[in-house]
């Protein structure tokens, strides 16, 4: 018995690491796909070909297009050999249009208050700048950017890596796929102490909506809000004039996290979001529960 048990906990660890693995090599060769077609240019540059194209928006935007559809594909693949459905992986039917748009709202909610903060607390600026078709552009083109992201870390991370891990234990599973999540960004430029602590309390955050809701496009739609507010929108920590707002850190303090953008105040923001969330799931529990046993105790007629 003790075998078996040792067994399905290695399988299980193998799937995790073999999901993020293949996620990541689709991530990379999406990249070099989408900047071949973009820049159109001998393999031999690719280092610079990749570049100069992930530094436009049309480039990019093409390579999340071709992960997007890659990653649908995989998990695709998944679905059929685990025969498992989208509805194990969160993405139900029922409201999902509704549940989308509140996690999207809540996400633009989310960065204005934590940027609200820094501003009264004079840590940053910021400055309108003219609605002009450079501004359009960039919105535009980043929600697309941002809805391919977010939909692969999602289905990633909230849908498949935690509901694979949660099936003993969903507290567990829900901050072994946090940690996961925030370690999976270790390659990002300005990536700090802060910023994994910064992350792992965001993958939490994500991964109760994904459990209050019982299913993903709530923690979808904030997650698209969450990146695209914060730097399309607000664009923090830049000073070109392609964003609606263009918010500047002052001086460098652990309050705003400096250039990488990762303050105590975000994490602060994020605390109070989880304990809403805490409360919002454990009174969702205690209803159920409530419900079930005025059906038991109800003597037969």
């Amino acid at each position: 018995m003790k075998n078996i048990l040792k067994n399905n906990k290695l399988r299980t660890i193998g799937k995790v690491l073999l999901t993020v693995i293949v996620v990541n090599i689709i991530t990379l060769v999406s990249c070099i796909l989408g900047s071949l077609i973009y820049q159109n240019v001998h393999i031999a540059n690719f280092t610079d070909m990749i570049s100069n194209t992930m530094n436009s928006d049309l480039g990019y935007a093409l390579c999340i297009i071709i992960t997007t559809i890659l990653v649908y594909l995989f998990y695709k693949y998944i679905i059929k050999k685990e025969k498992i459905n989208w509805k194990d992986l969160g993405f139900l039917q029922k409201n999902r249009f509704s549940q989308l748009i509140k996690g999207f709202v809540l996400g633009i909610i989310f960065v204005a208050i934590y940027i609200l903060i820094l501003i009264i607390m004079k840590q940053v600026t910021f400055k309108f700048n003219r609605l002009n078709a450079n501004v359009l552009y960039s919105l535009f083109m980043g929600l697309i950017i941002f809805c391919g992201v977010a939909f692969a870390e999602e289905i990633t991370f909230r849908g498949y890596i935690q509901n694979l891990l949660s099936k003993k234990n969903k507290y567990i599973g829900l901050f072994i796929t946090a940690i996961i999540f925030a370690l999976s960004h270790l390659l990002n430029s300005r990536y700090s102490i802060l910023s994994l602590i910064y992350l792992t309390i965001g993958g939490v955050l994500l991964g109760l909506m994904r459990m209050e809701t019982e299913n993903i496009w709530f923690p979808l739609g904030f997650h698209i809000a969450w990146n695209w507010t914060e730097i399309r929108i607000f664009g923090l920590g830049n000073d070109t004039d392609n964003h609606w707002l263009s918010t500047n850190i002052m001086q460098n303090t652990i309050w705003n996290g400096g250039e990488s953008g990762t303050g105590i105040i975000v994490v602060f923001v994020e605390l109070a979001l989880i304990m809403f969330f805490i409360y919002l799931y454990v009174r969702r529990s205690k209803n159920k529960t409530e419900f079930w046993w005025s059906v038991l105790s109800r003597p037969n007629k």
